[in-house]
């Protein structure tokens, strides 16, 4: 079978039509299909028409400018948005013009943003293989068009404008914006760095207040303490009693003190802690036997309950967890009456549970962050026991060490007041004061260096009213003088820090060691000097605070004094 149109003249069409016959034959068939043809030809032309309307009205609705060219480089057509971009080019003219020619003619109506881009473009449309462009022309009205030009398939070409404008004037608004706050920002930091500093004057000025309220306060207290601990050696037993209540006074106003500048250290960011090995139990049952007179006189009984637990060592800085626990434990000997209080240890994790748990009224839930803030003293108004900065220091102080802070406490069940301490992994260097009941001091020999007058007064009355021998100097220089004009080692050695001028009280010690050998010392200090614990410790002289216990003193006394029977030379 085969079948063929045939064109005659006069645009007739015949189609012709052959088939094989079952004999071997041929059958040819002629139809006229010319009307059928023009049908066809019309309908093409009817739908090439529409799809041409469709795709102008489209274009038209675009938002960019459209314009198109063939492989030659001649403008096929554009969209309404294009003719309006290049509202001076006439579109009747314009079609079929070369792309150099309509480059020419847009001259004065837009214009490259980068001046070469022009030439580049006349390059660019001569020849076949064309990538893809994108560049930036501008209007005479100041629009800004972001043009992209791209090949097609049929080798012609296609050419976008997107009207930028809004975009860049927003870019250029925020760029000034940006201007305008950076210098904002610059101002503010340079009047940040000026607060900052006069920040830094402040802190450098309460930090000076700190130190010289820490050594003028507690100078005079500890030479106060002195006196009467003196007074009370030396009075008739029916006088004691006010000597022992004065004593008392001035130890709660130690307290005070004490609290007060401790508090002021951990804000102003001057408590620095310095972890090392700790023996906990020496701690705690210093602090029980401590206690243990209050608790006793409120009707209580305090006690210590380590869990088994005697040997436990902690890596904590010794000075801040003794303090922690000392608060602990006095704020329940204060206000848990009339419950007994238990100081204890037990494992926690990899750390050790150091606690205070009381049988008092216990603590409502609401009420149970409130009493960790300064001057606050639940149900305690009309009771002169602190002014409730205990807590405060122990939540600060515990936030310092990075030592979980834990209470666990309800109304009619007492609470307990918790801190975890991670397990050491050295020995524990030991060096908590003693606690034993002094010896007689009789013959002991004391050299006591001294730059204030009443506290080395009130020493000097105090340790001689235990039997001991006291030979005093004011400063360094002086002790120096005085040991070489003597001819003797004094048995002991209680020398202040701060001594005016010269060295200090840390290498005076060192010099009279390097002349006598090793002998028994404690520095003392009203200065808060948050490494000044370590470095005496270090010296092997452990610090003696300011105002300095009677306790601490007759313990070292005591310690030298064994020292010196048991010292074969």
């Amino acid at each position: 079978h085969a079948s063929f149109d045939v064109r005659l003249v006069g645009d007739r069409w015949i189609r012709v039509s052959e088939d094989r016959t079952d004999d071997g034959g041929t059958v040819i068939l002629q139809t006229d299909v010319t009307a059928v043809l023009r049908r066809e030809r019309r309908e093409h032309a009817r739908q090439i028409d529409r799809q041409a309307r469709l795709t102008r009205a489209t274009l038209d609705h675009v938002a960019q400018g459209i314009c198109t060219f063939d492989r030659a480089g001649r403008l096929q057509a554009w969209n309404a948005q294009m003719e309006a971009i290049l509202a001076g080019v006439d579109a009747t003219d314009a079609m079929g013009l070369p792309f150099a020619r309509l480059l020419d003619r847009m001259d004065g109506v837009l214009s490259f943003a980068e001046p070469e881009m022009r030439a580049r473009l006349a390059r660019w449309a001569e020849i076949s293989d064309r990538p893809p462009l994108v560049f930036e022309m501008h209007g005479a009205d100041g629009a800004v068009f972001a043009v992209s030009m791209r090949r097609m398939p049929d080798a012609g070409f296609v050419v976008s404008f997107a009207d930028v404008t809004a975009e860049r004037r927003a870019t250029r608004d925020l760029a000034a914006l940006n201007e305008t706050l950076e210098r904002r920002v610059a101002e503010r930091t340079e009047a940040l760095g000026a607060a900052l500093e006069e920040a830094r004057r402040a802190t450098g000025a309460r930090t000076r207040f700190l130190a010289a309220a820490s050594h003028d306060l507690l100078q005079p207290l500890s030479a106060a303490k002195m006196f009467a601990a003196a007074l009370e050696d030396r009075v008739e037993d029916g006088h004691r009693a006010i000597a022992t209540k004065t004593l008392s006074a001035l130890a709660s106003a130690e307290a005070i003190i004490e609290a007060l500048l401790d508090l002021a250290r951990l804000e102003f960011g001057q408590a620095v802690p310095e972890p090392e090995p700790v023996a906990l139990e020496p701690i705690l049952a210093a602090l029980v036997g401590e206690l243990a007179p209050a608790a006793q006189a409120r009707g209580m009984r305090l006690r210590l309950d380590m869990g088994g637990h005697e040997a436990a060592r902690g890596m904590t800085d010794r000075v801040w967890i003794r303090r922690v626990m000392q608060n602990l434990a006095a704020n329940a000997v204060r206000h848990a009456d009339p419950g007994d209080v238990t100081v204890g240890l037990r494992v926690e994790g990899d750390g050790w549970r150091l606690f205070v748990r009381d049988g008092g009224p216990g603590i409502a839930a609401d009420d149970q962050a409130a009493i960790f803030d300064e001057f606050r003293r639940l149900g305690r108004v009309g009771r002169a026991d602190g002014l409730g900065l205990g807590l405060s220091i122990v939540d600060r102080a515990c936030s310092m060490l990075g030592h979980p802070l834990a209470l666990d406490s309800a109304p009619g069940r007492g609470s307990t007041f918790a801190v975890t301490v991670p397990r050491a992994t050295g020995p524990a260097d030991d060096l908590a004061q003693g606690d034993a009941p002094a010896p007689s001091f009789e013959g002991l020999v004391v050299l006591l260096v001294e730059n204030d007058e009443a506290v080395a007064q009130g020493a000097t009355l105090m340790i001689e009213g235990w039997g001991a021998e006291v030979i005093h100097a004011p400063d360094a220089e002086s002790a120096l003088e005085l040991m070489d004009e003597l001819g003797i080692a004094p048995d002991a050695l209680l020398i202040d820090y701060q001594l005016g001028c010269g060295m200090d009280g840390l290498a005076l010690l060192e010099a009279l060691r390097d002349r006598f050998g090793p002998l028994p010392g404690r520095v003392v200090s009203a200065d808060r000097d948050p490494t000044l614990p370590g470095r005496a410790a270090r010296a092997g002289a452990p610090l003696l605070r300011k105002p300095i216990s009677r306790k601490a003193v007759s313990s070292f006394l005591a310690a030298a004094v064994r020292r010196q029977f048991s010292d074969p030379g």
